[in-house]
């Protein structure tokens, strides 16, 4: 179930909310369990059979950690269950396309180490003494299952465990809606129309000029960015609906002056666990330089194939890790340019790199790049610029007296890139604001919420459900 459906928009989000807080009224264990069982149905709405070996990958993992809890003896239980959830990843991605499952086993490795780690000698909530049912919440919670972001269990579990969620709150109804509107329209209205766009360009892969290829770079560094943290600002919508509260995933990626501050601000969800669980194990940097450059690229290469198996996956992963590096041995140099020139280096690396995860092969991103470099035809073609069209561009170019743009498709294109632009670099992330409830604020929400739900046309997939 897409969150981008009509089915979930109109059905499962809002019916799932309501009930969550009158089932409460009567009885807060009731309400868990019909939040848990709705987690489970959303799921399952992806096919039975994905259900069915996700459901038992967990009872797997529970049964490991219950055996943990209850022996001394616990780290070679730890690396098992660490190389079970690994093998998920390896394995059932390319044997079956488990939905989320890359997600799904990295929150599985985070229960074990946690678990691994602490005691309940403080008498506190933890991940240690936490129950089955809250364990399961943690790993079906709907609105992160499939994409993330991914949670810490101890964070998540204590908030299962604040009375104050079971009561609903006009003001987190009003945010979360809010949140979830902005992020709808992240995907429908910008993610997909650039999406036109990069399918225009590989569909028309050999008679591409130079010039549509930088557009087609331009579009995908859009696509995958307003795809993802729409997907993020719509998870953490709802969730906020339901007292929920999920971590932050973006902090205005685009806006990064370098390669490692670009991680930082992008996926910071994913670059923490890794942090937690990779780099500070290796040793981090407190190993000297030459260890810590090895450590960063180790969490690179992992980063990689944690997001596919194939070798363009690989190598985006590794020269991540590498223009790391090279900041990290020449950072004292590299932060004396002006912002402008970092800023620039950054969003060029950033965006060439994200082409590799379209690519069906090195060669094709390599081909691709030298068409760009060598600047042979300079024209842009004119199906590429009328690929962000639809009836509604049209509509909106009339009602705000643009019409004439219709009849030249080149400059609205442009002027889509620029205000996308602008988006991405003159406002604040809308995740980290807390919208309270006003007329003003809703009369607009609405107005987004309906323009989406009017262009909302063919259901597409997130670009990290395949993650």
């Amino acid at each position: 179930m897409q969150f981008n459906s009509y089915i979930y928009i109109f059905a499962f989000m809002p019916v799932v909310i309501i009930a969550f807080y009158l089932i409460a009224k009567a009885s807060r264990k009731a309400a868990d369990i019909f939040l848990l069982l709705a987690s489970v149905l959303f799921y399952a709405y992806a096919g039975w059979q994905s259900l069915g070996i996700v459901i038992a990958d967990a009872l797997i993992n529970m049964a490991i950690i219950g055996v943990i809890r209850k022996i001394n003896k616990r780290k070679l239980l730890l690396i098992l269950g660490v190389v079970i959830n690994a093998a998920a990843i390896l394995v059932l991605r390319i044997t079956s396309g488990v939905l989320g499952i890359s997600f799904i086993s990295f929150q599985m490795i985070a229960i074990m180490v946690e678990t691994y780690m602490e005691s309940s000698d403080d008498g506190e909530e933890t991940v240690y003494n936490c129950t089955f049912m809250d364990l399961m919440t943690y790993v079906f919670y709907f609105p992160k299952i499939v994409s993330g972001p991914i949670v810490s269990p101890k964070d998540f579990i204590s908030k299962l465990h604040n009375d104050s969620r079971y009561k609903a709150d006009s003001d987190s109804l009003a945010s979360g809606f809010v949140l979830f509107t902005i992020g709808a329209f992240k995907k429908v209205m910008i993610a997909d129309t650039f999406a036109r766009t990069v399918n225009w360009g590989f569909d028309n892969f050999s008679s591409a000029t130079s010039m549509d290829w930088v557009f087609v770079v331009i579009a995908y560094t859009f696509q995958i960015y307003f795809d993802f943290s729409g997907y993020c600002d719509m998870a953490g919508g709802v969730s906020r609906m339901l007292n929920l509260e999920l971590p932050i995933n973006f902090d205005s990626p685009y806006k990064a002056l370098s390669v490692p501050d670009f991680w930082k601000r992008w996926h910071i969800t994913l670059t923490d666990f890794l942090r937690k669980y990779i780099y500070f194990p290796l040793g981090g940097s407190r190993k000297g330089t030459v260890r810590a450059c090895i450590n960063i690229m180790i969490v690179f290469l992992v980063s990689g194939i944690w997001h596919g198996q194939s070798m363009t996956f690989v190598i985006w992963g590794l020269l991540h890790g590498l223009f790391s590096v090279i900041h990290r041995l020449i950072s004292k140099w590299y932060d004396r340019l002006h912002e402008a020139l970092r800023w620039m280096i950054t969003f060029a690396i950033v965006s060439i790199l994200w082409l590799l995860f379209r690519c069906e092969s090195l060669g094709q991103w390599l081909g691709i790049i030298k068409k760009i470099v060598l600047i042979e035809d300079m024209n842009v073609s004119f199906d590429l610029t009328r690929s962000i069209y639809l009836v509604e561009t049209e509509t909106v170019l009339n009602a705000l007296k643009l019409g004439f743009l219709n009849y030249r498709p080149i400059r609205a294109f442009v002027l889509f890139i620029i205000a996308t632009f602008a988006v991405c670099l003159g406002t604040e992330n809308a995740y980290k604001k807390k919208f309270k409830y006003g007329i003003p604020l809703m009369v607009f929400c609405v107005v987004l919420f309906v323009t989406v739900a009017i262009s909302l046309g063919g259901e597409t997939s997130f670009i990290y459900q395949r993650f």
